[in-house]
């Protein structure tokens, strides 16, 4: 024995159903503005399809995702087509007959609008996550590129003392301005600052970062 829907006996409509009314359902939700002009089976049939594709992309990894989504459009444009057939065959008869009971349409519709919403908040939620931590790992990138530059700028301000075989009093800048290096806000001499007793030197940079470097 087969369950069906419960249907209330065909009544006529003093108005008809808005016919944007339904479009915009079947946009917001596939297949629920079928519900909205009576057709629950039709309504049940584009939420299965829509429902299959869903697990089809789910579990056929991304050559199934593209695949889906095609399918997601195809679904979207056959289904507002299918709409605006049933709507002008149904706007065609002698005064509407609706024959689904109006709680059980707006139930139905209801909530096939809430769960589409949650769901689409859902993979909104987890496009974020996504990017933030697309972000994240852009900005990590982007500091362990600075701090390779500093390195390099550190290990060119070495040369140049090494070069000139002693550390000057005081600061170090003529020698960052020698090795041509920029973006250093600071070059600080610390003599004897090393657990071998020689001396280092603190190199500060516009983005507040510094570095130590020694000098033989």
């Amino acid at each position: 024995m087969t369950a069906t829907l419960p249907e209330s006996a065909p009544t006529r409509q003093s108005t008809p159903p808005n016919y944007w009314v339904g479009f915009l359902l079947n946009v917001l939700a596939a297949g629920a503005g079928f519900t909205y002009l009576g057709r629950v089976r039709l309504h049940m049939l584009w939420l299965a399809l829509t429902v299959g594709l869903g697990v089809v992309s789910a579990l056929g990894g991304s050559a199934a995702e593209g695949l889906a989504l095609l399918g997601g459009w195809g679904l979207l444009i056959g289904g507002l087509v299918l709409y605006r057939k049933t709507f002008l065959e149904l706007e065609g008869k002698a005064g509407w007959s609706m024959t689904v009971a109006p709680a059980l349409k707006w139930g139905l519709i209801g909530l096939h609008l809430v769960s589409a919403v949650a769901l689409r908040a859902s993979t909104v939620q987890e496009q974020l996550i996504g990017l933030q931590s697309a972000q994240q790992n852009v900005r990590s990138a982007e500091e362990r590129a600075s701090q390779m530059l500093h390195k390099v700028s550190v290990a060119s301000i070495e040369m140049v003392l090494a070069e000139e075989g002693g550390v000057p009093a005081g600061d170090c800048m003529t020698a960052v301005h020698k090795a041509n290096v920029s973006e250093v806000t600071a070059c600080e001499v610390l003599p004897g600052s090393l657990p071998d007793g020689a001396t280092a030197i603190r190199v500060t940079f516009e983005d507040g970062t510094s570095q130590i470097g020694t000098v033989k």
